[in-house]
């Protein structure tokens, strides 16, 4: 059956049928069953590329602000790409690398982008890179979680990515990066924290967002609040996401003896903490925004700061 011979009516009806995934592969198969693809809007938020040791492979995230687990995987210097359906049948979707120093994670990628994005609309691209060794440069990255790797290769990563939104550092880094470090201006950057203070972090920070991962002692949450009540980090900062204290470490009372707890109209107060939509994309995915409800806020009258506190059992 040769589906490019049926009306479009029914070929929209047939790909409406497929996962996203499944538009992906059938897009591989020819220029014009891709061309006809995109005639379509598809609801795709985002792409992410996982760099592992010995192979690449990637997922979208659909309209249901769900990642599909089913992953498209190559081998990590593969020049062609196929599909295997069982152990007789192979069929290749003539998709090969098509320059010569390029790669063939990076024309996936720009195939992706030219398939699902739209003049008013970009996708979001997200890479995981397990080992620096094992990445292969792609554009367009928006965000991107890595482990621990060099200090060098941390700042060309980040200058080589202009449209970086987004840095997850996923193990604490071995060395202290300067003030000066290009890392520091990142829009939004995560940090697992746990002989490092996160005060270190922020005191160099120029973004707007910052979120710490692992346990972090209630003294230095209280030293933070002091410090940024009073005017001393950078007026950019907006979001400070602490996801663990140590247990045991009294917090609310302690806030209510030391600040003025500021009346709020709970009416004018938004629901959620108001990202734009690309922080909220790329902070939380769209599904695991930070809520309002509950929130404490209390301000410093001198310097017309005000603080929202909000914080759960951890």
């Amino acid at each position: 059956m040769n589906l490019l011979k049926f009306p479009l009516l029914v070929q929209h009806r047939v790909y409406q049928e497929l996962s996203i995934l499944e538009l992906f592969i059938l897009s591989l198969t020819s220029r014009r069953v891709k061309t006809f693809i995109k005639l379509f809007k598809w609801e795709v938020h985002g792409v992410l590329f996982s760099f592992m040791k010995k192979e690449v492979y990637f997922f979208f995230q659909d309209s249901n602000e769900l990642w599909e687990r089913n992953k498209f995987q190559i081998p990590l210097d593969a020049n062609f790409v196929c599909y295997r359906e069982d152990e007789t049948d192979v069929f290749y979707y003539h998709f090969k690398r098509k320059k010569c120093g390029s790669t063939l994670a990076l024309e996936l990628q720009q195939h992706i982008f030219d398939l699902f994005s739209t003049a008013s609309k970009q996708l979001k691209l997200t890479v995981f890179i397990e080992n620096i060794q094992s990445y292969r440069w792609i554009s367009s990255v928006g965000r991107a979680s890595i482990s621990s790797m060099r200090m060098v290769a941390l700042e060309k990563f980040v200058k080589r990515h202009p449209t970086l939104k987004y840095l997850i550092l996923r193990e604490e880094m071995p060395y202290y990066l300067p003030p000066t470090s290009s890392i520091f201006s990142l829009r939004n950057l995560s940090v697992y924290v746990r002989e490092k203070s996160f005060l270190y972090y922020l005191q160099y920070f120029r973004g707007t967002h910052a979120v710490f991962e692992g346990c972090v002692p209630i003294v230095q949450v209280h030293e933070f609040i002091e410090k940024w009540i009073d005017g001393d980090y950078y007026e950019n900062l907006k979001l400070v996401h602490i996801t663990k204290t140590l247990r045991g470490e009294p917090f609310l009372q302690e806030l209510l003896d030391r600040y003025q707890v500021k009346k709020q109209d709970r009416s004018k107060t938004p629901k959620f903490f108001p990202y734009n939509e690309e922080d909220l994309f790329y902070l939380s995915d769209q599904t695991n925004q930070i809520a309002f409800n509950g929130s404490l806020f209390i301000e410093n009258k001198k310097n017309d700061k005000v603080a929202s506190i909000q914080f759960t059992s951890k």
